[in-house]
């Protein structure tokens, strides 16, 4: 069961409210790669990083952000090798329809 995010109003401000579930040992390492990535200069996510800070986003938002990304990235890449598995083994590809089966 999922829920839609509640907007969370502070100040001047409102955002969604984050899901306080999930594993919190992939949410750590999520964190420090998004974090590694926006310190090291010259690649992508630090340009990504800095692009967010520069249109008014606070540094936390810009991680929050960046995090996101790193997780479709990583998400991405998950079925990628799901799928690169399934065939390999002769098995048939997630969300191919029963028709195009044979």
């Amino acid at each position: 069961m999922t829920l839609p995010p509640h907007p969370i109003f502070s100040a001047d401000q409102s955002r969604p409210r984050l899901s306080r579930f999930g594993n919190r040992t992939l949410d750590s390492a999520i964190h420090v790669v998004a974090l590694s990535q926006a310190t090291v200069s010259g690649n992508e996510d630090h340009a990504y990083t800095g692009r967010k800070l520069d249109e008014g986003k606070t540094a936390r938002e810009a991680q929050r952000r960046l995090e996101r990304q790193v997780t479709k990235t990583l998400w991405r890449t998950m079925r990628r090798d799901e799928t690169r598995r399934r065939l390999e083994s002769g098995g048939v590809p997630e969300g191919v329809p029963f028709s195009a089966r044979g």
